[in-house]
């Protein structure tokens, strides 16, 4: 008898085990690639991929790295998250410089197990138009106590 409850406690703490390690390898820090026209006049473009935020905590940021401007190095884009149908803004805007890596910003509360796309605007208003790209990601899988 006793054999047979040390079996079955196996079990059950492998299947928890499993359960908890799936969603740890699920919600790690990705580098999605994105590429956008930035449109003049500080219109606004959308990644065309979306993912979902599974975290229910702000300070769980997502991420912007501005690997490339068409404008320039060093260069400034404007980047937030957004809803995957209507883009309503999930999180505040934030001006980010080609080249100067990995920014972590939280998201709104509102954010939280929605699909997500990454939003971008010219922080200058000019006729011109260019390209922009790097790697983001909705969630790094982690809390953080300051963003930036």
């Amino acid at each position: 008898m006793k054999t047979k409850r040390l079996l079955i406690a196996i079990i059950i703490v492998s299947a928890f085990s499993s359960v908890l390690f799936s969603i740890n390898a699920f919600a790690g820090e990705d580098n999605f690639p994105y590429s956008f026209t930035m449109k003049a006049n500080q219109s606004s473009n959308y990644s065309s991929d979306s993912y979902e935020r599974t975290t229910i905590y702000t300070n769980n940021p997502w991420k912007v790295n501005m690997t490339f401007n068409g404008e320039g190095t060093g260069t400034i884009a404007t980047y937030w998250i957004a809803s995957k149908i209507i883009h309503t803004q999930y999180s505040d805007k934030h001006n980010v410089a080609q080249g100067s890596g990995a920014h972590y910003y939280f998201a709104y509360s509102e954010a939280s197990g929605e699909y997500v796309r990454l939003g971008v605007q010219n922080n200058n208003n000019t006729t011109n138009s260019y390209t922009v790209s790097g790697y983001w990601d909705e969630e790094i899988g982690r809390q953080i106590s300051n963003e930036g």
